[in-house]
């Protein structure tokens, strides 16, 4: 039985008025009342705070939902990420606002259908994604497709679409839902990392250089990787050295050993090495760059990065640059010397022809003055020899038959050549003609015979015993180049071959260090007083002036061979010379000279040598003054000037003269004169040259030759 408050209360209600109940009943009636209520109370204050509790939790998931929502918003926006679903049941299209604005539209617009999409593609790109599509409504396979989509007139985009089905309980495809991304950027990236990739693996593959990676393996190294040009230096005829160890190739020890040494020299740096090596067995001058890769100090097996070049013909052509320069600035050097040398050589050779014919009688006083002359004379031609450093001259081509050149420079020798040295010539009759200047190849072999004959008499004088035959031989053959480039020949043409002449003997040879400066002028290994220096470094530079070279092969104690690379150019048809010269007459004409001299002693002389012939002679120093005194006078029959002068240069005053059409001679006198003088004089219709120095006669020669030439105004 239970007891039930609700029926106590309605039994007092429905008891008699004149029934009399207890005051216990009634008491215990009100307990149960409020026991009651305040349980209600109690029940309903619970489910008010929970329900609170409740609401507040379900706020916080609201605003937890929403701020994820944003995050996936934003993340989709950074990524170019939207999603997509469609309803099959509805054949409805939903968006995400990513996608929305991927496809070029607001998420206030209408999301565009199916077919719309599929008519902003290509016909190919459409047909590919419609079966997709279709294969995953019908098959429930996930697709994913790539495909470039028309969002404007000018913006293709290209697009990575995902689809995956979304099935019903029972297992049916109900629709589909995926993503789309804009890759566009991405693809871009990678179109050029692909193309950077295709152009460093052209470079790996065809720069001339030997480039790779290399690593450790026991005492030797193993190929990681290694272009062509590896192999091409190694000198293997196979390109694939990956995984190859070096000391397993078929190479020699020495050029495995070589490398090892290197590659383990760069193991060792923690940085970028470089550094030249030579390898004396093959000769050859190599760059080495070695790069370390990766790994630690307590790494087994580090790897490094090479790069090699081979330098040797590099450093050929740095030595000959070099020493093409280096000769050019020398050659400037002694020119300037040279031209002053002659300044003080000129009144020398005056005085001495006018105190011999002064001093006819007396015997003692002419031989001292012979003594003087030759001394004179052999100063004038080294002071020609240096000239040739600073210009050329006007170089006369003609056809030059080899044999005979050397024929004649034999018998010229002949009598100055000991006679314990045998000569012999190895010219084939069959060399063909070169069309050259013969002064300068009569230069050439002269000098180095004379260079051969020293050399000889030095190992005789050096060996007592003389059990060996001492001798030159001149040798020549056509070859189709001369090694490395060289300059343009004079006439600028392009030589049909080359002849080389070789001129061999066996006496002192030469260390690698004497080789390296023997075409420098004034070097020389000889004693004070027995060379000038001059014979090898002229030898150089008319070698070169003809478009040649010169090289050459020596030992110490075996001999030396120098080989001259000479030109082969075709004959040249020129024109016969219209002009006569005007004969010299034989009889003395007197004139009126100007002489610019700015050079005291030589103006001092040449103006007594001009007064002893009969000539009138007016002297200036400066270039300005005599500009205003031959202006102001222009009547003069010569004027002979110097071309270095303070003020006005001589030509420039020649120049003004021949501006203002004056009517007499002029004859230029210099110690050097350059190729653009010379060019500029001829410009001018100079009548006549004259080299310092000179003696009175070749003086009184070349005036009497002016005074007697017609110049055309």
């Amino acid at each position: 039985m239970v007891f039930c408050p609700h029926g106590l209360i309605a039994q007092a209600l429905t008891t008699e008025p004149h029934r009399e109940v207890s005051s216990a009943q009634n008491d215990q009636i009100v307990s149960y009342v409020v026991a009651t209520l305040a349980l209600a109370l109690l029940v309903t204050f619970v489910a008010l705070m929970r329900q609170r509790t409740l609401r507040k939790r379900l706020t916080r998931q609201t605003l937890k939902i929403a701020e994820n929502e944003a995050i996936l918003a934003e993340a989709q926006r950074i990524a170019h990420l939207g999603s997509w679903h469609y309803d099959l049941v509805e054949h409805k299209t939903g968006c995400s606002p990513e996608t929305l604005r991927i496809l070029g539209r607001s998420p206030t617009q209408v999301t565009p259908s199916y077919f719309r999409l599929l008519m902003m593609m290509s016909r190919a790109e459409r047909s590919l994604v419609h079966r997709s599509i279709l294969s995953t409504l019908r098959d429930g396979i996930a697709c994913e497709v790539t495909v470039p989509l028309q969002i404007a007139t000018d913006n293709v985009k290209i697009l990575h679409l995902t689809a995956r089905p979304r099935k019903s309980p029972s297992g049916t495809v109900i629709g589909l839902f995926g993503t789309l991304q804009d890759i566009t950027r991405q693809k871009a990236a990678e179109d050029i990392l692909r193309a950077r990739e295709q152009l460093l693996r052209a470079l790996y593959e065809n720069v001339p250089i030997a480039m790779g990676v290399v690593e450790e393996e026991g005492a030797s190294f193993r190929f990681v990787s290694a272009n062509p040009g590896t192999a091409r230096l190694l000198g293997l005829h196979s390109t694939s050295l990956a995984n190859r160890v070096l000391a397993e190739l078929p190479l020699p020890t020495s050029v495995v050993d070589f490398w090892t040494h290197w590659f383990r020299e760069g193991s060792k740096q923690q940085e970028l090495f470089k550094t030249e090596s030579y390898h004396e067995d093959a000769r050859r001058d190599y760059a080495i760059t070695l790069v370390p890769l990766g790994g630690g100090e307590d790494s087994r097996r580090r790897q490094l990065c090479f790069l090699i070049d081979d330098i040797t013909e590099r450093k050929g052509i740095d030595a000959e640059i070099a020493q093409g320069r280096r000769l050019r600035a020398i050659g400037e050097l002694v020119g300037g010397i040279a031209h002053e040398f002659n300044n003080l050589l000129t009144p020398i050779m005056l005085k001495i022809e006018l105190l011999s014919l002064e001093f006819a009688r007396s015997p003692r006083l002419l031989e001292e003055l012979d003594t003087i002359a030759r001394a004179t004379k052999r100063g004038a031609d080294l002071t020609r020899r240096l000239l040739t450093f600073g210009r050329r001259n006007d170089a006369t081509l003609e056809e030059v038959r080899l044999p005979n050149i050397v024929s004649a420079n034999f018998e010229l020798l002949r009598p100055t050549i000991d006679r314990r040295i045998t000569l012999q010539t190895k010219l084939p009759d069959t060399l063909p003609a070169l069309f050259i200047n013969a002064s300068d190849v009569h230069q050439i072999v002269l000098n180095l015979l004379l260079n051969a004959r020293d050399t000889l008499m030095e190992k005789l004088a050096s060996d007592a015993t003389n059990r060996w035959d001492a001798h030159i031989a001149i040798e020549g053959l056509v070859q189709s180049s001369a090694g490395s480039e060289s300059t343009p020949p004079t006439g600028g043409h392009t030589p049909v071959n080359w002849l080389r002449l070789t001129v061999r003997d066996n006496g002192m040879g030469m260390t690698p260090s004497v080789r390296e400066r023997i075409f420098e002028p004034f070097y020389t290994t000889k004693e004070v007083g027995k060379g000038t220096g001059l014979g090898l470094a002229t030898v150089w530079h008319l070698a070169t002036r003809l478009g040649g070279k010169v090289t050459v092969e020596s030992e110490p104690g075996s001999g030396s061979a120098f080989h001259v690379w000479l030109p082969i150019n075709p004959a040249k048809q020129t024109a016969p010379d219209t002009k006569t010269p005007a004969p010299i007459h034989a009889t003395k004409t007197i004139a009126n000279i100007l002489l610019v001299e700015d050079d005291e002693l030589v103006a001092k002389t040449v103006a007594s040598a001009l007064q002893r012939m009969g000539h009138q002679v007016t002297h200036h120093a400066d270039g300005n003054k005599a500009w205003q005194h031959l202006s102001a006078q222009p009547t003069y029959d010569l004027l002979l000037l110097d071309l270095d002068l303070p003020g006005i240069s001589g030509l420039e005053i020649a120049r003004r003269a021949r501006a203002i059409n004056y009517t007499g001679r002029i004859l230029v006198a210099s110690g050097r004169l350059s190729e653009s003088e010379i060019h500029e004089l001829d410009t001018l219709r100079v009548d006549g040259k004259i080299q310092k120095p000179f003696a009175p006669q070749a003086l009184n020669d070349a005036i009497q030759a002016c005074l007697a030439r017609r110049t055309k105004l």
